[in-house]
């Protein structure tokens, strides 16, 4: 599945995001197809999919001078350029000194820790105030840009763009299999500019001109089945732990008598909100802890005694990581919840980003995560109670599926119903 943003001019980041890969990129060579359940990500989030994140700035005494070796060394390269550089006049030292800081994070090993440039940082904030701009649809190639959500209170919802319409066509280039990397960029686009599209919709081909702008990203989605709440979580970004309770209370006030939490495809986010939403689910305790390169043991979260008491189950797969994998963690620890699906993806370490002054950060992983108790999820992921998964047939079109043909579904209901 595919989300569409802006498509400006790549930033540092994005130009060598081929050579570092993501969470993301990850998944996607361990399940083959890669079953986004996240509806509506920026770039910036898929640089950060599945990161514990605390923003932090480098407290002065940390800014120290690197070692004498390595300023000479980089003084020299610096002086050969300039000296010898055929084009030397045209070089850009911004750049320059954005890549050589991007490479002595590289060469830490860890994919997990990078630089962020500038602008790459600042999109980072928003990214994960839960902002994104774009046209705001999530969509899938299947005979066409076929939509499988459309944002509320985007640019595309106001034109009039719904789930299920297929886009035969972007600015009058017909969409086909091998155009389909191509047209998403041209679907993407800068902010306050139109996009035309061609929309197929019940057998009826029309045009709709939508034009890009701001929303917030929905990290969170509800539906009734009978009387069990389901409530997807795509992420955990500063705008879910409100729409969590708005999502709770809805299914609430539709008489829910058991919960579905569904964080299959949830590459993780931001822990304080995990924990907040969290709070609202657990009774009184404590949710999790990491350990620092310190030694130190910090608790990452308590709960109050007020809860939701209803039977639960949370569906989970191997694209479920990092803070997602956390927050289904506490739930089974606690005894009020049922892990449902297939062993999860296995990321528990937690990565704070740290300001440079100049509008620069760098990622750096720096604690591992335990469940409260205990478990070390960190490359071991978390095993079900009762296994899920799809056919091959399935995972090809799971956008497809109904309520009554997804065995996660129908495994969870299975296990309420008891």
């Amino acid at each position: 599945m595919e989300n569409f943003e802006s498509s400006q001019q790549p930033t540092f980041a994005e130009q060598l995001e081929e050579y570092l890969p993501t969470v993301a990129d990850i998944m996607r060579k361990k399940s083959g197809t890669f079953r986004l359940r996240t509806l509506i990500i920026s770039s910036v989030c898929c640089l950060l999919a599945g990161a514990l994140i605390a923003l932090a700035v480098v407290p002065n005494a940390l800014r120290n001078p690197l070692s004498k070796d390595v300023t000479d060394k980089l003084l020299l390269i610096d002086s050969f350029i300039d000296a010898y550089y055929i084009d030397a006049d045209k070089a850009d030292k911004q750049i320059l000194a954005d890549t050589a800081a991007w490479g002595y994070v590289a060469g830490l090993g860890d994919i997990y820790s990078t630089y962020y440039d500038a602008k790459s940082y600042a999109d980072a904030i928003y990214s994960n105030s839960g902002g994104s701009y774009g046209i705001g649809i999530s969509a899938v190639y299947y005979g066409g840009i076929y939509i499988v959500s459309v944002t509320n209170n985007s640019p595309a919802q106001m034109a009039g763009l719904k789930a299920k319409d297929v886009i035969t066509a972007v600015d009058g280039q017909k969409v086909t299999e091998e155009k389909y990397p191509q047209l998403i960029d041209a679907i993407r686009g800068d902010k306050d500019t139109k996009v035309k599209l061609t929309v197929l919709r019940d057998g009826k081909e029309s045009e709709i001109e939508v034009i890009r702008g701001e929303y917030t990203v929905e990290s969170v989605r509800s539906r009734m089945i009978g009387t069990t709440g389901v409530i997807v979580i795509t992420a955990f970004n500063k705008a879910t732990t409100e729409q969590f309770k708005d999502a709770l209370q809805w299914v609430q006030s539709k008489g829910a008598k058991a919960l579905i939490l569904d964080v299959r495809g949830n590459g993780g986010g931001l822990v304080n909100e995990t924990n907040q939403v969290l709070d609202l689910l657990l009774p009184k305790c404590e949710i999790g802890y990491a350990i620092y390169k310190s030694g130190n043991k910090v608790v990452l979260g308590k709960s109050d005694k007020k809860c939701v008491d209803l039977p639960m189950c949370v569906l989970v797969d191997d694209q479920t990581a990092s803070s997602a994998e956390y927050f289904a963690s506490a739930l089974r620890d606690s005894g009020k919840a049922t892990l449902v699906g297939e062993k999860t993806f296995g990321k528990g370490i937690m990565q704070n980003t740290f300001s440079l002054g100049d509008g620069s950060a760098i990622k750096l992983t720096v604690a591992k995560i335990y469940t409260a108790s205990g478990y070390e999820f960190h490359l071991n992921g978390l095993k079900p109670d009762i296994k899920a998964s799809y056919t091959e047939e399935q995972q090809k079109n799971w956008f497809l599926l109904t309520d009554s043909e997804d065995p996660y579904i129908q495994a969870a209901l299975k296990k309420l119903e008891k």
